[in-house]
């Protein structure tokens, strides 16, 4: 899906509306799961569209990631990798502790980091597109449509 969304889209504005997608997905899944809206099935549908998003978000992130280091790509990509286990890591480990019998710890975590990711973006949107246009002009193909 994401090499069909890449023919009309730019990988920023792909980035953009999954993560939006991704965080109003992660409110909702507090809410639901706070009052106790969500059996099993359906809060296994909020997690399915909640994966959805990340299956849109993580390779474009990755490349607007990636955009900048051209001499460097194979380390910039495992320190890429390292601090996705990290942050994973401690998602999981917070989950755990705060564990209350329920889905809200998780739900809790999930809309966090979208949070957190979507703050990021917004906060580098404009650095995004500046270095990737460089980028383009440089090589006259950065890859990231």
């Amino acid at each position: 899906m994401n090499s069909l969304l890449l023919r009309k889209f730019r990988s920023e504005e792909i980035v953009f509306a999954a993560l939006l997608f991704q965080l109003l997905t992660g409110i909702f899944f507090i809410v639901a799961t706070a009052n106790g809206w969500l059996g099993l099935i359906s809060t296994i549908g909020v997690i399915l569209v909640y994966l959805c998003c990340l299956g849109l978000t993580n390779p474009n992130t990755a490349a607007l990631s990636m955009a900048p280091f051209n001499k460097n790509a194979g380390s910039a990509s495992s320190l890429m990798g390292a601090v996705q286990m990290g942050i994973g890591s401690l998602a999981s480990v917070a989950v755990s502790l705060f564990n209350s019998g329920t889905a809200l710890p998780l739900a809790t975590i999930m809309a966090c980091t979208s949070v957190v990711g979507f703050l990021i973006l917004v906060a580098g949107r404009r650095n995004i597109h500046n270095q990737v246009m460089v980028d383009y002009t440089k090589t006259g193909n950065a890859g990231i449509h």
